[in-house]
């Protein structure tokens, strides 16, 4: 699809680490920078019982949860992070893939990874929304517990997770600086715009063989007129992937990333293809050898582009 040389590829990632690092300067000039604000002690709760640093396996809204705790969370203000699983898929094995966990903590962050209850057919979010405001709790307790930064709140999601990602951003784009959902084409596209501007990085396999990348489009148009995006720039890459940035009339990020990288994994009979986690070699990954993995990118945006 694409025809772009390897060495164009390499130019276009120097640019856009140049771009990115410039871009970030200033997007967080007046919102601290995550772990750099002290506060007060966290505050256990009925469910959040120990609020010391650590990897915890919890439950309650109902829901099973995975609570990675920096410790330099317990001291300053950190970030946010929501990271949905898809279907058949556990908190713990969107983790292997995503690298959420210990690339947000790294960064300042804490990072809520929900599980999806078991039915008949697996690990599994309603497609209507059924465990939304389960999952909203369980942010907003961790937001008060650990007096997170309330302008560095984000979620990203794959798949399922992903469709979760904008319903959220649909629904509740009062609490998020940026969201980024992959491989999912939003079903809340005949819902009104969301008047708060959220900053949004989406990515899509051009050969996906669940949600099909003509999904995609319907998605991009209505960003495109809800932000009045320009015409965008190309952030990196080759003859496999592209890595796009447009930006709206009032200064909001859209980035939209797609890939030809595949997974030979299948649901049952259904291949699975460019449904895959770019930067991961094992069996729902795109490849260890991509140029880019997704949870760095994901981690990166978030940091680059808080609340404003």
């Amino acid at each position: 699809m694409l025809t772009r040389s390897k060495g164009f590829a390499l130019g276009f990632l120097a640019l856009f680490f140049f771009v990115a690092c410039g871009d970030s300067a200033n997007t967080t000039a007046e919102v601290p920078l995550p772990a750099t604000v002290p506060i007060n002690a966290p505050v256990a709760d009925d469910c959040l019982t120990d609020v010391g640093p650590g990897a915890y396996e919890l439950r309650c809204e109902g829901l099973d949860f995975n609570l990675n705790i920096p410790e330099v969370c317990t001291e300053y203000a950190c970030g946010l992070i929501v990271d949905v699983h898809g279907f058949g898929m556990t908190a713990d094995l969107q983790e292997i893939h995503s690298e959420i966990a210990v690339r947000g903590g790294e960064a300042g962050y804490i990072v809520l990874q929900p599980t999806a209850p078991l039915t008949d057919r697996g690990n599994s979010w309603s497609n209507s929304g059924g465990q939304d405001e389960q999952v909203e709790a369980l942010l907003r307790r961790t937001m008060e517990a650990f007096h997170v930064l309330e302008d560095r709140v984000h979620m990203t999601g794959y798949s399922q997770g992903g469709f979760m990602t904008w319903r959220f951003l649909c629904n509740r784009s009062e609490i998020f600086g940026s969201v980024a959902p992959m491989g999912a084409g939003t079903r809340c596209l005949d819902e009104s715009f969301p008047e708060n501007p959220v900053d949004i990085l989406y990515g899509h396999g051009t050969t996906d063989g669940l949600v099909s990348f003509s999904s995609s489009v319907p998605v991009r148009e209505w960003i495109q007129e809800g932000y009045a995006l320009n015409e965008g720039v190309l952030l990196a890459g080759d003859s496999e992937y592209e890595w796009t940035r447009f930006e709206g009339a009032d200064g909001t990020i859209f980035e939209f990333m797609q890939w030809d990288w595949e997974t030979p994994f299948a649901l049952g009979s259904q291949p699975l293809r460019a449904h895959c986690f770019p930067g991961s070699g094992l069996f729902l990954g795109c490849g260890a050898d991509n140029p880019v993995h997704w949870g760095e990118v994901v981690v990166e945006f978030f940091r680059s582009h808080p609340r404003q």
